[in-house]
């Protein structure tokens, strides 16, 4: 059999790697978290510029160069 101070610091490791893995996991959730929240600003800068780029677009499909005069 093991002594007692070998079950208290077995126990107290065994401690220390469930406080790891709980802050691991809380660390993994707020970054989840941060990269969900990060990407509305960038769609809706995206969707402004495709916007944009559409409308671009549409101009330049009408755009008829002036004849040259001689």
């Amino acid at each position: 059999m093991f002594s007692p101070e070998i079950h208290f610091l077995v126990g107290k490791e065994q401690y220390k790697d469930r406080r790891r893995e709980i802050e691991r996991r809380q660390l993994m959730q707020i970054t989840r978290v941060g990269k969900l929240a990060n990407r509305k600003p960038l769609r809706k800068v995206a969707g402004w510029f495709g916007t944009r780029l559409v409308m671009w677009g549409l101009k330049l499909q009408r755009y008829q160069p002036a004849t040259q005069q001689r």
